[in-house]
């Protein structure tokens, strides 16, 4: 159902908000492909023309839609991951897992805009803060680990150059993360969320049948290989 016009006389009254909330709820319906500022001038009821002054292009309006989607799964993986004991690190670590695919399964197009080709739908535009907030959580729970006393260990991106990943260090608050600890992070969110593409954009039709046990064994191995096992 197309939204109220918001015209007053001649003159098109809309705000930037009002703008990306038709955007997402048209890229909720319709996918990336049904984003354009003509289809949402005409949700809104307005020329085209009229979103200009918020979005000149529809990659600009693109960027602004994938950084709140960074935000809303960066929200709820939060929320999943501060229902487990602080103490509890595979329990953490497993909610952060369960937490991101089960936000993907409910945002599938929101998760399609992040992950399924950045570069063009602006995600490179999103700054890096809300980008990274889920690697930001796993740093936190290996520091936390580490503190309690378990032999985290040395991942193998750490024989090469980590400076690139001190930007991360900047979300985690007063605490410095070694480049150990930080690359560990790194190594574990990018598997995390390749695992999710593969199990989001089919990559696993016809070969894995139970993606949950496979993702819980996954989880387990990662679990593991981290040393969060209790």
């Amino acid at each position: 159902m197309a939204a109220e016009p918001v015209h007053r006389g001649r003159k098109p009254v809309i705000s930037r908000e009002q703008v990306l909330d038709a955007a997402a709820a048209t890229l909720a319906a319709g996918g990336v492909d049904a984003v354009s500022l003509r289809a949402i001038a005409r949700e809104l009821g307005v020329v085209s023309s009229a979103l200009y002054r918020h979005y000149p292009s529809r990659d600009a309006l693109l960027a602004d839609l994938a950084g709140r989607s960074c935000a809303a799964l960066g929200d709820h993986v939060e929320r999943a991951e501060s229902s487990m004991a602080p103490s509890d690190f595979s329990g953490r670590l497993r909610s952060i897992v369960r937490g991101a695919r089960d936000w993907a399964h409910e945002n599938p197009r929101e998760f399609a805009l992040i992950y399924a080709a950045p570069f063009a739908h602006g995600v490179a535009a999103v700054p890096t803060g809300p980008r990274a907030r889920v690697c930001v959580l796993l740093i936190g729970v290996l520091m936390d680990a580490a503190e309690a006393g378990h032999p985290l260990p040395s991942p193998p991106a750490t024989r090469g150059n980590t400076t690139e990943f001190r930007v991360l260090v900047r979300g985690v608050g007063p605490r410095h993360p070694t480049a150990s600890i930080t690359a560990a992070a790194v190594e574990a969110w990018s598997q995390i969320f390749g695992h999710l593409g593969f199990e989001m954009f089919g990559h696993y039709d016809g070969i894995i049948a139970d993606v949950d046990a496979y993702t819980d064994a996954l989880t387990l191995v990662l679990t593991q290989r981290l040393g969060l096992a209790p």
